[in-house]
């Protein structure tokens, strides 16, 4: 494989005004114009903002750098530079040690770690960052810059993306308490039942529309397991799915799903405990829920069926994992557009919307070795399914559409080469709703026991305000104690009293807390420094970092 070879050249330049700089990344730029001049021109005030973290992409041969570093800089605001490896092989750039705390210049490969970092992390959470370009990447001349430009760009997304994920995760927790009078039966009762067959999970990708034939040909040694928003197709083409899987707690869930509230409700629906309540509400068959039913106590659902995300599909497959199957066949899993750049297989919702082109896409690699389109959140869809599968030893994972994205861990074979074995007539039975029937005295027993936990955790929420109000009462006094700092080690020792008695005895509550209230959490997380400690008093009660956030959400949504 050939080294492609570098656009920087090893050579310097000294302008007129005796600035030293790349001719390969600057050209003639300062020859015409000083940088001090050039910069007063093109940023005015553009690095002036305050708590605000500044990502600046190119050093305009170390020129941009100097110029910032030879500014106060802006109060409470951070300031990363990254530049191209090559660049900076050739560069030595001093960083004064009074700025090293707020100014960083890095390598593309370092950056996503440096993005990571709580005291960069902070900035995307409270949506404090701007994205500046150099002189150099601005003029977009180098085909190195245009792909750090993306880079960075596409880094940003990515963790804004993540980030951005917590401000909803509230919805999770609404649904889930909706749901306690429609989420009766564990999905746990189908683990491992379905040794050595084989199943098909269906989405809505384009590639849906290849293999039905097929499907309908094999349905017999086969377990259909369909993603709820392509059933009213599938009912079209006379296809029965055994099981429909739906997760998504937004209410737009049910305009999306209309088509499948329509038809006859005699299929087994495995819901996660999260599903938009519309759906349960108005579900006339028989149900399963994955996850947890109840938000604060985990321990009667701990061997349960795990509610995963970001997709139906990928909670499909992991539904399909558990139930033991031996060969878990995807069509219509896609995970990116076809090379047509159709998004949705025809005749679903999804398809009757058109594209959206002001979405900021990226690429992938299909089986057939072509590359693709995808938005952001397939790309973590991708990435959760190969964290998913390479746990599992037992399981074959085949795609079989050679247009979807390559996913380590599941490989492509055409349909016409799979080996299937008849499902048996005990776990048939398995899959029709009219197992799972409950007696109306059975429901009312359970919702009994549920309106009793409800009080109890009320009860036990009610005493938990009354040590929060506390400690704010204190953390207050301690914020007007700078004019009596002796008083401050008293105050703390009281908060501290207040967070052994939470963690002692409302732990669970604590952390469904955080998970519920993490966007209003995230407005006094604060990115300006204090001299003092005792300004992060009440975030250590709470036990807050952005880093502690992104581990309740995802052990809650796990």
């Amino acid at each position: 494989m050939l080294n492609t070879p570098s656009e920087i050249a090893k050579i310097f330049a000294i302008s007129q005004f005796e600035e030293g700089y790349l001719p390969s990344v600057n050209r003639h730029t300062f020859e015409k114009i000083d940088s001090v001049s050039l910069y007063e021109e093109k940023f005015k005030d553009a690095f002036g903002a305050v708590d605000t973290l500044h990502v600046i992409i190119g050093l305009d041969s170390g020129l941009l750098a100097n110029y910032i570093m030879d500014r106060p800089l802006a109060k409470g605001s951070k300031y990363i530079f990254v530049e191209l490896s090559d660049v900076l092989a050739l560069l030595t750039i001093e960083v004064p040690k009074a700025l090293q705390s707020d100014l960083t210049i890095c390598s593309p490969d370092s950056f996503s770690a440096l993005i990571k970092e709580h005291e960069n992390n902070l900035y995307i959470v409270k949506q404090k960052f701007r994205i500046h370009r150099s002189i150099a990447v601005a003029e977009n001349y180098l085909e190195s810059y245009c792909r750090l430009n993306a880079q960075v760009e596409t880094t940003l997304e990515h963790e804004y993306f993540e980030q951005g994920i917590g401000f909803n995760q509230k919805v999770f927790v609404q649904a889930q308490l909706h749901n306690l009078a429609e989420n009766l039966i564990p999905a746990t009762i189908l683990k491992q039942q379905f040794s050595d067959k084989s199943c098909i999970v269906l989405g809505g990708g384009p590639s849906l529309d290849d293999s039905i034939d097929w499907i309908k040909a094999n349905s017999q040694q086969l377990v259909v397991i369909a993603a709820s928003r392509v059933m009213g197709k599938l009912a079209k083409l006379n296809i029965k799915a055994d099981i429909v899987v739906s997760v998504d707690p937004q209410s737009h869930s049910f305009d999306v799903n209309k088509e499948f509230m329509e038809l006859e409700h005699n299929a087994l629906l495995i819901n996660s405990y999260h599903v938009a309540p519309q759906i349960m509400g108005q579900w006339r068959g028989a149900a399963l829920y994955t996850g947890t039913r109840l938000p604060w106590n985990n321990d009667s659902d701990a061997d349960n069926i795990k509610s995963v995300g970001p997709t139906v599909t990928n909670s499909a497959i992991e539904i399909a994992t558990e139930m033991g199957f031996k060969q878990v066949l995807l069509c219509g899993v896609d995970f990116c557009h076809s090379q047509k750049g159709v998004t949705h297989t025809q005749g679903t919702y999804g398809a009757s919307l058109g594209p959206n082109i002001g979405v900021m896409l990226e690429w992938v690699e299909t089986y057939s070795g072509e590359m693709a389109e995808t938005p952001i959140q397939l790309m973590h869809a991708i990435e959760s399914l190969q964290a998913s599968v390479a746990c599992q030893k037992n399981t074959t994972y085949i795609n079989l559409s050679k247009d979807a994205a390559k996913v380590k861990g599941v490989r492509y074979q055409a349909c016409h080469d799979i080996k299937l074995k008849p499902i048996t007539d005990k776990q048939r039975k398995m899959l029709k709703p009219e197992t799972y029937q409950i007696s109306t005295q059975e429901k009312l027993k359970y919702l009994s026991d549920t309106l009793d936990a409800l009080t109890t955790t009320q009860d036990k929420l009610l005493q938990l305000n009354v040590l929060v109000s506390e400690a704010l009462v204190l953390n207050n006094k301690i914020e007007k104690s700078q004019k009596k700092p002796q008083a401050i080690p008293a105050l703390a020792e009281k908060i501290d009293n207040i967070e052994r008695s939470i963690n002692k005895k409302f732990i669970s509550l604590a952390h469904l807390i955080k998970f519920y209230g993490y966007y209003e959490f995230s407005h006094f997380l604060s990115t300006k420094k204090r001299k003092s400690g005792h300004s992060k008093m009440l975030l250590t009660i709470l036990g807050f970092t952005t880093r502690h956030l992104w581990l309740y959400r995802l052990s809650y949504r796990n």
